[in-house]
């Protein structure tokens, strides 16, 4: 790059005229190691722009021609928004034109790289909450094209700064760390590149809650900008309705069909993936996309769980997690303190499998922690009026929390054990195994932070007790599953899949 050096002065000139979104340089120059996090801070405390253009191209040409062809690949890639258009006293030289003569080669790694250096400007990409938009975002981030645009994630759940933000920049950056200076740099490219902007409002309950949002949603803002709103089925008439029918279109998530579940399992577990195919409670799980992920996860972990019930504890408490934004450190301390809501829904489930249904009663609108376990459903309860309702995102999700309860009403372990018997009853023998397990000799600590130690353990005798009394006269009636339970304690520690 003998091209670029002290003596190309007038090229030079008008480079150190025309940069803009120092900010932008200056981070992805970091990102790429041409400067060091000291030099940068040299450069941002320069009086004036001028001084900062000047002291950025100084830098870079002391450190030779593999520094210079870093900086003018950020430049060409980052074009749009660091290169002014020609001024009208330059006799027509063009800073565009001039920098897209250099034969660039095709990198993807710095693609990602310069990419990676705006996003580091903007601090509002919080952490997901919904597998489709973490999977939109990693889209986002491993595409080709390379073309510089924003993706801003917003969620909604904590709707407090939502509500309080009265003008787009404090929507933008209420947390947000860097300068002013960066921030209104940031804030006039977003405006100007509005075609560029994609913003997700994921788990939205009110739209009228946030007069910004509002008008994001609505055009006003941003008029170009790709606006993303998920919510609940519940949620989406007090949503939509307000809104003329071309400003949208629905897109639905109903969960994984068969194929969609071989597919997405052989990609992320490879040869195991067929552990599961093979089994049919752990493949008909995977038809909730969340699931189906924890699967994955457990599968491909180093920790893998050695029972189907280790694999529901897992889940629980990555569902309770979730909701809770917790940490791992501090879930356990959440668990024990909504454990009166987590045991509400339990006995809600213990009924509701009881009466050989999935409607769900008796649970109160304020117990938002068990909201991740569950789907509204409205039930018409007239020709004119329907009623909302509650029900498990899978069934056997339900009947593992019916056999969470039982282990604090252990009055009722005896009638259960008898119903196995009884034909119109006998469906509750799906929640031995379960019992097995969370009663064994090394109980899973979910069950510490729920129901104290000394009450388990009296429950965990009790049981077995009964379970060999009651069981043994009839075992010829009982699936082998649940003759297995005798003498092993619990079917559900068998290695998977059983």
């Amino acid at each position: 790059f003998s091209q670029v050096n002290q003596s190309n002065c007038f090229s030079l000139r008008h480079l150190v005229r025309g940069l803009k979104s120092l900010s932008v340089i200056l981070e992805n120059l970091f990102q790429q190691e041409v400067l060091c996090e000291e030099e940068v801070s040299k450069i941002q405390a320069e009086k004036d722009d001028f001084d900062k253009r000047r002291r950025i191209v100084d830098k870079v040409l002391k450190k030779g021609e593999g520094a210079c062809y870093e900086f003018l690949r950020i430049i060409d890639k980052t074009r749009k928004r660091t290169l002014e258009r020609p001024y009208p006293d330059t006799n027509g030289f063009d800073l565009h034109y001039w920098i897209s003569c250099y034969p660039f080669r095709e990198e993807t790694k710095m693609d990602k790289k310069y990419q990676q250096g705006m996003v580091n400007l903007i601090s509002t990409l919080f952490v997901m909450t919904t597998a489709v938009v973490l999977e939109m975002l990693r889209l986002w981030t491993e595409r080709d094209d390379a073309d510089l645009d924003y993706m801003i994630y917003f969620d909604m759940r904590e709707d407090s700064h939502f509500k309080t933000a009265m003008k787009l920049q404090d929507l933008l950056f209420s947390e947000f760390s860097q300068s002013d200076e960066d921030r209104d740099e940031v804030l006039r490219d977003i405006m100007k590149n509005s075609e560029n902007v994609t913003m997700i409002f994921d788990e939205v309950t009110d739209l009228h809650s946030s007069s910004v949002v509002q008008k994001l949603v609505e055009k006003d803002l941003l008029p170009d900008a790709k606006i993303i709103v998920t919510c609940r089925p519940d949620n989406e008439g007090d949503i939509v309705d307000d809104l003329p029918e071309d400003f949208f279109f629905r897109v639905e998530v109903k969960g994984f069909s068969e194929q969609t579940i071989r597919t997405y399992l052989s990609e992320n577990l490879g040869e195991e993936h067929k552990q599961v195919l093979n089994n049919l409670e752990l493949f008909t799980l995977c038809h909730v996309p969340m699931y189906a992920l924890m699967v994955a996860v457990c599968f491909s972990s180093e920790t893998q769980p050695c029972t189907i019930t280790d694999l529901y504890i897992n889940i629980v408490r990555f569902c309770l997690q979730k909701n809770s934004k917790t940490t791992k450190r501090l879930l356990n301390s959440f668990i024990k303190k909504e454990g009166e809501k987590i045991l509400a829904l339990a006995e809600a489930a213990f009924d509701a499998t009881e009466r050989k249904s999935v409607i769900l009663t008796g649970l109160g609108s304020e117990d938002t922690c068990v909201c991740p376990f569950l789907k509204t459903l409205d039930v018409e309860v007239a020709p004119t009026d329907t009623e909302t309702t509650s029900i498990f995102l899978h069934y056997t999700m339900q009947e593992f929390f019916a056999a969470l309860w039982l282990l604090k009403n252990p009055g009722k372990i005896k009638d259960v054990l008898q119903q196995c018997f009884a034909e119109e009853k006998k469906h509750m023998k799906h929640l031995i195994p379960f019992m097995c397990r969370l009663l064994s000799e090394k109980a899973p600590r979910l069950m510490e932070y729920l129901i104290p130690a000394d009450e388990l353990k009296k429950t965990s005798k009790l049981f077995f007790e009964e379970l060999n009394t009651t069981l043994i006269p009839h075992e010829w009636k009982l699936p082998l599953a649940i003759i297995m339970c005798i003498g092993t304690h619990y079917v559900h520690s068998c290695p998977l899949p059983l």
